[in-house]
């Protein structure tokens, strides 16, 4: 039964918005991290380092790291309109309608609500601040300009030589995006309008501002601080700049305050001050990430976590922790929700209990807020004490997220299941129906799921990786004559894949010939061992596609295991007979060559359609296995029975050898037998197995053979 955050976890990640929005978020990492080095780089907190930037080649170090900064966080926001309004294009547009119109309108309206030209304008606007503006501009904009475009018929018709169809795209994004712009710059006008304010983004700004009037500094307005600035970061806001207004007319001044009093030999009084929150509150970043990043490092289980936590790391020490925030992600995340909200408001009452009982001194030294936590926490209070209260914090903090990380490692997994599911289910569907079928542009969820296997996928055959389990192959008399080498990708996060999807994935990425290599230099590496389990004259089949058959790559291929010292007498190459192949003069000499290096040839999952009659004709095949269905089938059916009849005689006059697969009982096997077939492959021998499992079978196998001759012959003696 599914949790409430099961519940919660399902509709968000079934949410389409919210899959927009992630998916912008996560495409604006790599300029998170590019600001990150910047800002750590530009920030890093030691006087001589910082000296030395300022002052080299008059400060051109530092205007290098600034540039940096202000050209990736300094303008995030913008990014994040154009991400976000890419991703809602490809999640609502239909693909031979995709275009980027949606992203010019979101931008057009982002610039609209962020008072460009007004006289409060602010480049400002364009960073962090102006998240919620670029998350609301993306949705809305591309939302109006989508209905727009499938609403209004366009009378605007105008052509050009050359580059005419995407000049009439371009013309045709006129009306709506101008409808589009139309309707922010009235909505624009009427709030600036009633409230007096510049533009909507000094609205939002002057609203949470607000809220804090004739608040003092105490211990309500430090919780409603530290809680309205996890609230906008969770829903992917920049809280702290947000509040900037706030933290600098209510609590930066307390700073001051604090060291007045020490220069004047008098105790400090202000407990609540921007250093309180930035050393002991915000460790790692909002929500006090540090205790967060300590979670997933000690007790996830996911491997994408923890390469997520040690990417977000060094930034992370800095109390930089968009790269966290944004990849996990923590915004928009309801399992995270509780420990994100809560975590920094039991840690401010933790530190102002600490304080207030006299265990740690207030926070008296302005402190660089990308200052390291413990060297922070030291050279705010001056004490050890500040560092050891940072310690406590963060093991405090860990504790609370310990139980929603794995809570999220559960739903994350019990997600990822059901996305393959469906994403098996599509492929299914496609190979019963004959409906070609694209897996990595499916626009739902299972095309996600396509693109990471994709990528993974790669990886393991650049790493040449792939794990091979062997189906044991007999004839009549209970002899291992044989193996049928099968690929099986038992993938860390989704399981054991459904192998036509690996295939199926490889093909679309056009690395179908590469794992086919890799297949068969695992296979070549393996027959040392395989002669061993099954004996010297054992056969290995290994499975090859139509594409790398019709190619010069299969040539390639078999030149590389035989330098490897595999005999080719021992391998057997397998066509599938579902895979149509052009018979060209081409082909056919290569089918030659390879047989006469020494390989033999055989066609799998044979029936009696033209194409295998065809594959019959050409005489190229040394072995036809038969297709599952058809053997499963004979049992019931008489005319399967006469049909495998009819190619066991064929076997016999054309010269090739015949192989059951899907043997699954022995009435099976004693049919075949007496049609005349011979050599059995299924489940009544053995499914497919890992190599030493298989050499463990086939020993228990001899072993109960050789038991039962012996039986045999004490009683004939």
């Amino acid at each position: 039964m599914k949790t409430l955050y099961g519940k919660l976890y399902d509709y968000m990640e079934d949410s389409r918005i919210l899959q927009c929005i992630r998916s912008g978020l996560v495409m604006s990492i790599p300029i998170l991290l590019l600001g990150s080095i910047g800002l750590v780089l530009k920030s890093f907190p030691i006087a001589a380092y910082q000296n030395f930037i300022k002052t080299f080649c008059s400060g051109i170090l530092f205007d290098v790291f600034s540039f940096i900064y202000d050209g990736t966080f300094g303008i995030l926001a913008v990014y994040m309109t154009a991400t976000i309004s890419l991703c809602y294009a490809k999640q609502f547009m239909e693909p031979q309608k995709y275009n980027y119109g949606t992203v010019l309108t979101a931008l057009t309206c982002f610039a609209i609500f962020s008072g460009v030209g007004s006289a409060g304008f602010s480049f400002d606007a364009f960073g962090v601040k102006g998240m919620f503006l670029a998350i609301v501009c993306s949705l809305a904009g591309s939302a109006l300009y989508l209905f727009f475009s499938n609403h209004i018929t366009q009378t605007l018709h105008l052509y050009a030589d050359g580059a005419d169809a995407e000049f009439k795209i371009s013309v045709g994004m006129f009306v709506p995006i101008g409808l589009t712009a139309l309707v922010f710059a009235l909505l624009n006008y009427l709030v600036t309008t009633l409230t007096g304010t510049a533009h909507i983004q000094e609205f939002i700004i002057s609203v949470a501002n607000n809220t804090f009037l004739n608040m003092g500094r105490g211990l309500g307005s430090g919780l409603l601080f530290v809680l309205m600035s996890s609230i906008f970061w969770f829903f992917g806001i920049h809280g702290s700049d947000v509040l900037e207004n706030v933290c600098d007319n209510l609590f930066t001044p307390a700073v001051a305050i604090n060291e007045a009093q020490l220069l004047a030999g008098q105790a400090p009084t202000e407990l609540f001050s921007k250093t309180f929150f930035d050393v002991f509150v915000l460790m790692g970043g909002c929500g006090v990430a540090m205790c967060l990043l300590a979670a997933l490092l000690i007790f996830s289980k996911r491997r994408s976590n923890h390469a997520l936590a040690r990417l977000a790391a060094i930034p992370m020490l800095f109390n930089i922790n968009e790269i966290m925030v944004f990849g996990l992600p923590v915004v928009f995340n309801p399992i995270l929700l509780i420990p994100f909200l809560l975590t920094p408001v039991v840690i401010t009452l933790t530190s102002y209990g600490a304080m207030t009982l006299g265990l740690v001194p207030l926070a008296a030294h302005s402190v660089e807020w990308t200052t390291p936590f413990f060297f922070s926490g030291y050279m705010a209070t001056g004490s050890i004490a500040g560092a050891l209260l940072q310690l406590f914090n963060l093991a405090l903090g860990t504790v609370i997220y310990i139980p929603f990380v794995k809570e999220y490692d559960r739903e994350k997994m019990r997600n990822a299941k059901s996305r393959m599911d469906k994403l098996v289910s599509a492929l299914k569907y496609s190979e019963e129906s004959g409906e070609p079928i694209s897996l990595l542009t499916l626009p739902n969820a299972g095309g996600v799921v396509a693109k990471t296997l994709a990528v993974d996928l790669r990886r393991m055959i650049m790493e040449q990786t792939p794990t091979m389990y062997y189906q044991a192959q007999f004839d009549n008399h209970g002899q291992c004559i044989g193996a049928e080498a099968l690929l099986r990708w038992n993938h860390p996060l989704y399981g054991m894949v459904y192998p036509p999807l690996a295939v199926k994935l490889a093909a679309e990425t056009g690395i179908l010939t590469d794992m086919e290599a890799a297949v068969f230099k695992k296979v070549a590496s393996d027959m040392p061992r395989l002669k061993q389990i099954i004996g010297p004259h054992a056969k290995i089949c290994v499975n090859v596609s139509a594409v790398a058959m019709q190619s010069d790559e299969i040539v390639k291929t078999l030149k590389q295991i035989l330098n490897q010292g595999v005999q080719a007498r021992d391998i057997c190459i397998e066509v599938t007979e579902q895979m149509t192949m052009q018979f060209n003069d081409d082909v056919i000499a290569r089918f030659d060559r390879i047989r006469k290096a020494g390989f033999s040839l055989a066609i799998d999952d044979f029936s009696m359609g033209s194409t295998s009659l065809r594959y019959l004709q050409e005489n190229l095949f040394d072995l036809v296995k038969l297709d599952g269905a058809l053997v499963q089938d004979m049992m019931v059916n008489e005319r399967s029975a006469k049909i495998v009849a009819s190619l066991v005689q064929l076997s016999r006059d054309l010269g090739f050898q015949l192989l059951a697969e899907y043997v699954e009982t022995a009435q099976q096997k004693q049919a075949l037998e007496a049609l005349g077939c011979y050599l059995y492959q299924g489940w009544l021998y053995s499914p497919a197995l890992p190599i030493d499992e298989m050499s463990e079978k086939l020993e228990a196998a001899r072993l109960s053979a050789q038991n039962k001759n012996a039986l045999v012959s004490q009683k004939t003696n």
